[in-house]
């Protein structure tokens, strides 16, 4: 069901019992009848990007602090409105479209992936410095952005068009390759409606629409060079694929087995399928850069990173996504193991270890156990 909001934001004294008492204080409108430019929308974000980031906050997209990162931010096919980044290293593209421009509205979209593609081609001296009270490093952002490309895109505007949304829905619901997730961010602005006190206009943010991306079947993603069409390919079953395209489980394992060094998490990486069937709520994703990789998910929530050319893998430590994977129970057992194995680890922002650590060896019995948990409480 679609959300709408009310044209008028009420006023009321609530320390009378008389409802009646409330009155509508300001009436909505549109950039386009109050002058409301897109290069100020743009600025308002880079000095406070809670402005859309709250919104997602809610939708349960992230929980993390985010910081302005860059404006507009050169890729091969244009330049990305603004770049935000997490604590943790995340990244968000946001594109801004205003109702006065209803020809840019139609196509935000397909813009919007055609540059979230195009940024995972960058290199790593080109990306703009870390913002100072980002936890995470600039490799550890740049190792997001080339291997993971877990980005949260946003379109923020006035009066996001309806087609749009629908676009957005049916290539990020259930196809998307790309662990991406899309908040269409709807700013509405709200005008006095009289001369009483507070400013003159209002501006109130919320998800038009929200979609968490998980991979139920394998698809390519292209996006011609018009950047106004997105076609979404099957690829047939069992089709191998590799460093030009994505990683499937016959290929993910060929590359583990010429690396001899990842030995100690094997036992767990042919398990992985397994896992995704045994457990509901696991998930598998092979990864889409050049090195294979591939990423254990729960509800969602990533438990394990695998990342075969990088020689290591990268461990869940926030709390309340483990929480929201594995319930409290599974959480708790979790950060107990992990944080006597790995104890210098842990301490990291993202808990690194080698592919060639043999204590990697535990991590499949207390992933079964976790989950085990997990299901049980379900």
């Amino acid at each position: 069901m679609d959300k709408h909001l009310s044209p008028f934001v009420f006023g009321a004294d609530l320390s009378k019992e008389d409802g009646h008492i409330a009155w509508p204080a300001y009436r909505q409108t549109s950039a386009k009848e109050v002058g409301f430019a897109e290069r100020w929308l743009q600025n308002a974000i880079e000095r406070d990007p809670s402005l859309v980031v709250s919104p997602c906050t809610q939708a349960g997209f992230t929980n993390e602090r985010w910081w302005f990162w860059a404006s507009e931010f050169p890729v091969d096919v244009g330049s990305i409105d603004i770049l935000l980044v997490s604590e943790s290293g995340r990244v968000a593209i946001v594109e801004t479209k205003l109702s006065t421009n209803p020809e840019a509205r139609r196509s935000v979209l397909a813009q919007l992936l055609d540059y979230a593609v195009h940024l995972g081609e960058v290199e790593v001296e080109a990306l703009p410095d870390v913002p100072e009270g980002v936890e995470a490093s600039s490799e550890e952002i740049a190792r997001r952005i080339h291997e993971e490309r877990d980005y949260l895109l946003v379109v923020a505007g006035d009066q996001l068009n309806p087609r749009a949304v629908k676009l957005g829905r049916t290539l990020l619901g259930d196809h998307m390759l790309n662990e991406w997730e899309l908040a269409l961010v709807e700013v509405t602005v709200f005008e006095r409606m009289s001369d009483a006190g507070g400013p003159k206009h209002i501006l109130v943010p919320h998800i038009k629409a929200a979609i968490e991306v998980e991979r139920r079947q394998t698809v390519k993603v292209e996006v011609e060079g018009d950047r106004s069409r997105v076609l979404v390919e099957r690829l047939e079953p069992g089709k191998e694929e590799g460093p030009n395209g994505p990683w499937t489980e016959q290929s993910f394992l060929a590359a583990l087995g010429q690396a001899p060094h990842m030995r100690p998490i094997s036992n767990l990486a042919v398990k992985l399928t397994e896992i995704e069937r045994t457990f509901p709520g696991a998930h598998v994703r092979w990864g889409t850069g050049k090195g294979a990789s591939a990423l254990l998910k729960k509800n969602g929530r990533t438990l394990i990173e695998i990342y075969v050319g990088w020689g290591h893998i990268v461990l869940a430590k926030d709390t309340v996504a483990l929480e929201g994977a594995l319930g409290k129970a599974g959480a708790k057992r979790w950060l107990e193991v992990l944080t006597s194995l790995f104890p210098e680890q842990m301490k990291m922002t993202k808990p690194t270890v080698r592919g060639s650590d043999p204590r990697l060896a535990e991590v499949l019995p207390l992933v079964v156990e976790v989950l085990g948990i997990a299901s049980t409480k379900s």
